[in-house]
């Protein structure tokens, strides 16, 4: 809902262009639009699309080749390999069933986590799609606009980028009532004026639609069928919303607790260069190892929706993410502990990334500088 035009625009540019970059602020929608709009759209053509997708991760070269097996290109990753990446996925392409649609959903992470060869080489395959060397196939790919300016510096990719973006603009007054309005018609009572002061608490702001999503959910767990003006403001409004739970949840926690949900949090956050942070996905065993309980505690805020919990595509292993960039940004606690060990979280980030590099390369010994 409140999004309508931004899909079909992005229909309308996967039919024309190989590759499109669907850049917008963090918290814009930008997954949605494609997971909930685009997606459904496409298999709902005939013949149905056929979609995959991926997430940059450490390895992306590596997840692409999980998302071809999903959608049973083996002999196509074969090729990829061993031929040529272009040829490889212009098989892909051919054996789908219908249109084959690649998703990369936060391409920034090729520019936060990904190691720079395999960077370049994931760039190197974005390229060969854009020149039409992949067939038929197709491929969108979500970006945040903060880092926008990465692939746009490339010295290969750049031009590329440039031509491929479609920007998402910040969610108008409109577009926000109708994102607390269509959801609601027919199944919840919501009181007069309380659509307005939401919207006016966060049109115009940095992740406004995480925001009003997570204080929406929190309005219907206090009121049931109904969305009240009163629990919003038990809640502290808006911005309130999220601080308030984190912090509620915090209070409850004991001294060791809470040194514990620290360092857990300051693990799911990754600065970059420049020294700003974003969410990112680690294998739950690492919370887990931090401390007796850790997990429980873990699982405590994946219910109350602070966390949220996923798998490797590969190994399927459990991890686990800030549910939304939001967290971040209007929880002030986490803000002021990311200040305060900025650098030494820069630093475990790398050091993270590189165990489990080696992990990966079976701990071998030579691997190691």
């Amino acid at each position: 809902f409140g999004r309508e035009h931004v899909v079909a625009d992005l229909v309308n540019r996967v039919m024309a262009d190989p590759v499109v970059l669907l850049v917008g602020g963090s918290g814009s929608g930008k997954s949605s639009i494609v997971r909930a709009g685009l997606v459904p759209h496409l298999r709902r053509l005939d013949p149905p699309w056929t979609p995959t997708v991926m997430v940059p991760g450490s390895r992306p070269m590596q997840h692409l080749a999980q998302a071809l097996q999903r959608v049973r290109t083996t002999d196509a990753l074969h090729t990829t390999r061993t031929v040529g990446v272009g040829l490889g996925l212009a098989e892909a392409a051919q054996r789908a069933s219908g249109r084959l649609l690649l998703v990369v959903d936060q391409l920034e992470e090729l520019f936060t986590v990904s190691e720079p060869d395999e960077r370049e080489r994931f760039l190197a395959v974005l390229a060969q799609c854009a020149h039409g060397l992949a067939g038929d196939m197709r491929v969108v790919a979500t970006v945040r606009a903060d880092y926008f300016d990465q692939p746009l510096d490339h010295p290969v990719f750049g031009t590329i980028a440039a031509k491929a973006a479609l920007a998402v603009p910040p969610m108008s007054a409109a577009d926000l009532e109708q994102t607390v309005l269509g959801p609601a018609s027919g199944r919840l009572q919501v009181d007069d004026g309380l659509a307005t002061e939401l919207v006016s608490a966060v049109v115009g702001q940095p992740g406004a639609l995480p925001a009003l999503q997570f204080t929406l959910r929190e309005l219907a767990d206090r009121g049931g069928v109904a969305l009240r003006r009163d629990d919003l403001g038990h809640l502290g409004g808006v911005d309130g919303a999220i601080a308030h739970r984190a912090e509620q949840m915090y209070a409850a926690l004991g001294p060791s607790e809470q040194q514990t949900l620290r360092q857990a949090l300051q693990r799911l956050v990754v600065v970059d260069e420049a020294g700003e942070p974003s969410r990112r996905t680690v294998p739950r065993a690492d919370l887990a190892a931090l401390a007796p309980g850790a997990d429980t505690l873990v699982e405590d805020w994946v219910e109350g929706r602070l966390l949220a919990t996923g798998r490797r595509p590969d190994t399927r292993e459990p991890t686990v993410t800030l549910a939304h960039e939001a967290v971040l940004t209007r929880w002030p606690r986490l803000r002021e502990w990311v200040d305060e060990d900025r650098e030494r979280l820069l630093a475990l980030a790398r050091l993270t990334q590189a165990a489990h590099e080696w992990a990966d390369l079976g701990r071998d010994p030579a691997a190691l500088p």
